[in-house]
């Protein structure tokens, strides 16, 4: 039978999860496993085409399932007996309905391998059966595949990166290809502003996917304040050149130089340098050299010869109803999740957001019950 465990640095993730619904993580005390049990009873009564059974069964039905259970040794033997006692008791009271709840919570009843042990095996990190795992990580709301270790075959990112850095800012994304499309040399600069960090992350991305795809090369950031790159320019300029942009280095990669500059009035000064950089890219490169100026000033617009050497770019996220029904629905999917009118769900998410991209981010995560430990927010409001 297939065995899998808890990854160390996720113990503390499902730990914390557990307290976020109000258990006790006490191996005698925790909810998780009698909620356990009952979700798998649950599952076996389906099982036995017994689908009538949300909260309440019939003690008929109990009654049809009891050689099945003694057949199949479905319970731990001390369980066996006290089911066996339990029935012959509703019996004799002649109770025609009988709530799960107190078969599983009162009776203690429990089904092989749901058992205190695999329980804190579960919590310390140690292996348990695979359809075990998978139910305690059902009851607790956490997609299974994203807790156990990174090498393990089952593995899989369910941190929605990969879905959200391919949503919506289309018009970003056309500018993009039509610069990507150029001759090495005849590329532009882009021109960023930086009115909400979150939508700036987001917007770089969502570029940093699209750069990725166009070329079929990974992108690697480099980001630097204006500080930083006029002394590099100024002091070292060759150093760089050979270490980052070198052919060696854009043969295996894309790289996204991000500068932050303080005024618009730099741009002209800063535009000459960086376009130095872009003329000593190798011209028989795979790779694409990308420059993105990040300016912290509302309404500007560029002017004069800078038109010739500059693209704009607008950080707002412009995302309809269609769109986030869209990009849920193919979430769901491909978490194996079932998601009920995603066109409401999705105008309830636009509504709560209020065009704020982070607020948009967090209900997107509470919807998939995702992983939201402390880092989650400095994903989407810092890059790289």
């Amino acid at each position: 039978m297939v065995k899998i465990n808890v990854a160390k640095d996720k113990i503390e993730t499902v730990k914390q999860k557990i307290k976020t619904k109000g258990w006790t993580i006490d191996r005698n005390t925790s909810q998780l496993l009698p909620e356990a049990n009952k979700y798998r009873f649950k599952k076996i009564l389906e099982e036995q085409e017994i689908n009538d059974c949300i909260e309440k069964i019939k003690i008929t039905h109990l009654k049809k399932i009891k050689g099945i259970v003694i057949k199949e040794k479905i319970f731990t033997p001390e369980s066996e007996n006290k089911f066996r006692d339990y029935l012959e008791k509703l019996e004799q009271e002649r109770k025609e309905y009988i709530d799960i709840d107190d078969l599983v919570n009162s009776q203690e009843i429990r089904i092989k391998r749901f058992t205190h042990r695999n329980l804190m095996y579960f919590l310390e990190g140690k292996e348990i059966e695979k359809d075990v795992f998978i139910v305690f990580c059902k009851v607790l709301g956490i997609p299974w595949r994203t807790i156990v270790p990174k090498d393990s075959i089952y593995y899989k990112d369910y941190s929605l990166l990969n879905y959200l850095k391919h949503f919506d800012h289309h018009q970003q994304v056309n500018l993009l290809t039509i610069e990507l499309s150029k001759n090495h040399h005849q590329q532009k600069l882009f021109l960023a502003n930086n009115k909400c960090q979150c939508s700036l992350t987001w917007m770089l991305r969502r570029l940093d996917a699209e750069i990725s795809n166009f070329t079929k090369l990974k992108c690697r950031a480099l980001s630097l304040l204006k500080s930083q790159y006029l002394s590099l320019v100024n002091n070292n300029i060759e150093t760089f050149l050979n270490e980052n942009l070198s052919i060696t280095s854009l043969e295996k990669n894309n790289i996204l130089l991000i500068l932050t500059i303080e005024r618009y009035e730099d741009i002209t000064e800063i535009n000459e340098r960086l376009r130095l950089l872009i003329q000593n890219q190798p011209e028989q490169s795979k790779g694409k050299l990308v420059v993105l100026l990040i300016i912290n000033q509302d309404n500007y617009l560029v002017s004069g010869d800078l038109q010739k050497y500059i693209v704009q770019l607008d950080t707002s996220l412009a995302y309809t109803k269609d769109d986030m029904a869209g990009l849920i629905s193919k979430i769901a999917i491909s978490m194996g999740k079932i998601l009920n009118d995603s066109p409401h769900k999705a105008e309830q998410l636009i509504s709560k957001a209020q065009g704020n991209s982070l607020v948009l981010l967090r209900e997107i995560y509470q919807l998939f019950e995702c992983d939201r430990d402390p880092t989650w927010e400095k994903l989407w409001t810092q890059y790289p």
